[in-house]
């Protein structure tokens, strides 16, 4: 038996007025309730950067400037499920645009009081950093 293979996940860490954007996992859905970066899971045939940017506008309603890479990062939870987070780094196109559903524009340091899932420590030590 093959190991599953990791899934793919494009999230962008939006910035504005020095503060990060950051959207509640809704109920029902794999750690639900956990604060995260917007993204989603990157379709056959699309680019990491196209989804970051797809995922960014379906759940946030917000389209980005100009991204640029951050990291990449691998995570293994303890259910097994393997995740590689690609995450790139922007600022909103409108910088007056407010993003939908439950969200927070956080500070950087606040980001590590609050809970989020473990794959997503590893951005916000580097952002830290």
């Amino acid at each position: 038996m093959q190991p599953d293979r990791p899934l793919l996940i494009a999230v962008v860490i939006l910035e504005r007025d020095g503060r990060i954007l950051l959207a509640r996992r809704p109920e029902g859905s794999h750690l639900a309730g956990l604060w995260e970066f917007p993204g989603g899971k990157v379709e056959h045939g699309e680019s990491p950067e196209a989804a970051a940017r797809r995922e960014l506008l379906e759940e946030q309603g917000l389209e980005a400037g100009p991204l640029a890479l951050f990291d990449v990062t691998s995570h293994v939870y303890k259910d097994g499920r393997h995740v590689v987070l690609v995450a790139y780094r922007g600022e909103p196109s409108r910088p007056d645009a407010d993003a939908k559903g439950e969200h927070r524009w956080v500070a950087p340091w606040e980001i590590a009081h609050l809970a989020i899932p473990d794959a997503n420590w590893t951005l916000v030590a580097k952002l830290a950093g």
